[in-house]
């Protein structure tokens, strides 16, 4: 919209009073315009501090950014405007040209890189970021040189048909180009063509959210018949019966491990759940009739950022006479390191009565046995549920 109305700006449309008009315009935008960019720019800053995955962007955060966008746009282009002066910055000159490009492989790239690094997670964020950063201007480069600059010149014909004026370099470049396309089409074409309905991680997860839906089922009716008296706390490992798991798609994965290391422990775990559930699931099992387990374990840290807040209800909820279980997360997004460290700072600072289990320095050492999402556990190994074992059994060496 900015760029057809400066067209219409700059060449009017024959009509004296609409083009005075917009002279007048353009004069007022011209004093006002680099003072809103600043402005706009101070904003922009701020809000890529301060505005992250959540409702604020998705709820007018990213239609907000895009106006001031505009506004930045429209207040540096001005002939004489003051904020040329801090756009000509060459590397944003660079970045200006080739952005396209840019646009177009960073996150199939990011992607990639997450998918041949699953093991470094979000502890080595910084440099799977320079290695996309690196294949994206190399990939950028390519299509540069043989696709847009051809295309620019003599159309889409000239991907394939070299242009007269570039001799045998172009007629190379064509070949390289036609090997590419066709090799990208057949490949694509055999991925959509042997391509599964659901990934091996959703099979997975679907049959044991499946189970767990029986096993619970079960309980319930055990539960009616027999509800066992509540337990008080007893610094021993505990066994399953004294456990309840709530978790996300990570637990769930991991429930068989679970079952196997600690027969009976009940465990609710869905995929996409946020820290967010966990009161509501904590009040749920109260309302049973065998009430709350003296163990309960919270595996809800990687969807969503968690807060001292979130932790203090979780745990004032629970009451005094139960342990809290705490687990942390292992996946390649940005909240995982704040979160896992709010976490930690957590248990430290409620060591009595909360235990920390480090996830993610477990499956690090094992990156192998994670699914190539980079975040999900094989579903036949045990290591969740020894993570936790190992961590209840340092606890009470410490004199818990």
């Amino acid at each position: 919209m900015l760029a057809w109305l400066l067209m219409i700006i700059r060449r009017g449309n024959g009509r004296p009073e609409e083009t005075a008009i917009m002279e007048r315009a353009r004069l007022v935008w011209s004093k006002i315009g680099p003072a809103a960019a600043f402005v706009a720019l101070l904003i922009l800053l701020w809000m890529m501090q301060h505005v992250e995955q959540g409702p604020a962007a998705f709820y007018g955060g990213i239609f907000a950014a895009s106006l001031l966008s505009v506004v930045l746009v429209a207040g540096s282009i001005p002939f004489g405007s003051w904020m040329q002066d801090l756009l000509v910055f060459k590397p944003f000159d660079v970045a200006g040209r080739y952005s396209y490009g840019i646009y177009l492989w960073h996150w199939p790239l990011w992607l990639f890189t997450k998918a041949m690094f699953p093991q470094w997670g979000a502890r080595h964020l910084g440099w799977m970021l320079l290695i996309t950063l690196a294949l994206t201007a190399c990939c950028t480069a390519m299509s540069w040189k043989l696709v847009e600059q051809p295309v620019a010149r003599g159309g889409f014909i000239a991907m394939i048909r070299p242009l007269p004026e570039n001799g045998m370099w172009d007629v190379t470049r064509c070949w390289i180009t036609i090997a590419v396309v066709l090799s990208t089409c057949l490949m694509s074409g055999y991925a959509v063509a042997n391509a599964p309905k659901q990934t091996s991680v959703e099979r997975a997860l679907e049959e044991n959210a499946k189970m767990l839906k029986e096993q619970q089922g079960m309980h319930l009716d055990f539960d009616r018949k027999h509800p066992p008296a509540p337990k008080k706390p007893a610094y021993t490992m505990p066994d399953g019966q004294q456990m309840v798991a709530f978790g996300d798609s990570v637990m769930l994965a991991s429930s068989k491990g679970l079952q196997s290391v600690f027969p009976g422990i009940t465990v609710d775990a869905e995929t996409s759940r946020s820290m967010t559930k966990a009161l509501g699931l904590i009040d749920q099992a109260k309302s049973q009739p065998e009430g709350l387990r003296q163990w309960v374990l919270v595996g809800l840290a990687t969807n969503s950022a968690v807060t001292d807040g979130q932790l203090n209800d979780i745990l004032n909820d629970i009451g005094p006479d139960h342990v809290l279980v705490l687990i942390n997360a292992h996946a390649p997004v940005s909240w995982v390191p704040g979160t896992n460290d709010a976490l930690s700072n957590f248990a430290a600072a409620h060591s009595d009565n909360v235990v920390l289990v480090d996830w993610d320095a477990t499956i690090s050492a094992y990156p192998d046995e994670l699914a190539g999402d980079g975040i999900h556990p094989g579903m036949s190994n045990t290591l969740y549920a020894q993570a936790v074992k190992d961590a209840i059994a340092n606890w009470i060496k410490q004199g818990h």
